[in-house]
């Protein structure tokens, strides 16, 4: 079985194990990478808000081998000590083997983390994985974290509910490096991996289903105008301003303005503004005079979608607005 980019959510199982997944390959073979029949492989998926009555609240691995890798096990209830989070069964633990990468096991009810703890272990670590508690052990594991700092199961964009990361949390830029996240280099919404740094500016992923994306500070420009600036057109004109970006209708249409040259009384227009282009349409109320000059404006007013306000030039020193000069022929 292999689930990608899936959310397993309020499911329950009463009397078995695995409220959200289940796996009983049950395969007798002494290693169960050689056989692909055997593997359950878990990618790029949060698994939150399942409940079991026996072990595994999550994920119940019951024989054979099961990866989880670039996922976020969280919020899942179980019995106590009996892994609410991840458990990792199986009758003949010579065949039962969790492998987990770069996974966040964290913020379950009662034990996060639960496998047969014999001369095998069936709980693998393989790298950059944040644990809360229970028996987990190997390299690179974040143990211990209660708080994994996620946001509550919503629509943060991608065709799957995800817990965002939150500011701060213990899981961001501390998965693996660019060049070891394991494939697909997207987050379980399709948001390229990894977004940003660690402190020595080397990209690294986040752990877990979801890419923290690096807020948006890059300020809006309009990039063309009609009329172009000196251009002549006639007094039905319509003036347009298209942007660099997404912007916040309401602010484009505070922003937007018109003024005979030589003038501070603003000129009466219609303002529109399409988010499917990004030009702002500023339409005169009243066609405008032959032979006069007029200037549009597009103030500072104006922000992107992040919030970022309007500065044409950067190279100056505060936020500049945008200004341009026509004559009506």
């Amino acid at each position: 079985m292999k689930l990608t980019g899936s959310t397993i959510t309020d499911n329950s199982t009463d009397g078995d194990g695995g409220g959200g997944i289940f796996s009983n390959t049950d395969i007798p073979d002494t290693d169960p990478t050689n056989d692909p029949d055997t593997t359950t492989t878990i990618t790029n998926s949060t698994i939150s808000g399942n409940s079991s009555t026996l072990p595994g609240g999550g994920v119940l691995n019951n024989d054979g081998l099961t990866v989880i890798e670039n996922s976020t096990i969280t919020n899942n209830t179980a019995p106590n000590d009996e892994g609410s989070g991840v458990a990792s069964y199986g009758d003949d633990p010579t065949i039962t083997r969790t492998d987990v990468l770069s996974t966040m096991i964290s913020a379950n009810t009662n034990t996060d983390v639960d496998f047969v703890n014999d001369t095998t272990n069936t709980f693998v670590s393989k790298g950059y994985n944040l644990i809360g508690d229970g028996n987990a052990t190997g390299a690179f594991n974040q143990t211990g974290v209660a708080d994994p700092g996620l946001g509550a199961l919503a629509d943060n964009g991608g065709p799957t509910q995800t817990h965002a990361l939150l500011t701060g949390s213990p899981a961001i830029d501390k998965g693996p490096p660019s060049t070891s996240c394991p494939p697909p280099d997207t987050d379980q919404r399709g948001v390229t991996r990894p977004q940003d740094g660690d402190a020595d500016a080397t990209p690294v992923c986040d752990i877990g289903s979801f890419e923290l994306e690096e807020p948006d500070s890059t300020a809006p420009k309009v990039i063309s105008t009609f009329p172009r600036n000196g251009g002549e057109v006639g007094p039905a004109v319509n003036v347009t301003a298209t942007f660099s970006e997404d912007m916040r209708e309401a602010s484009v249409m505070n922003a937007f303005k018109l003024f005979k040259k030589g003038s501070t009384n603003q000129i009466a227009a219609v303002v529109t503004y399409d988010a499917a282009t990004d030009i702002a349409t500023l339409n005169p109320t009243n066609n405008l005079k032959r032979g006069a000059t007029y200037k549009a404006v597009v103030t500072t007013k104006a922000k992107d979608e992040a919030g970022n306000r309007l500065d044409q030039d950067d190279s100056t020193a505060g936020l500049q607005q945008m200004k341009w000069f026509f004559e009506i022929d």
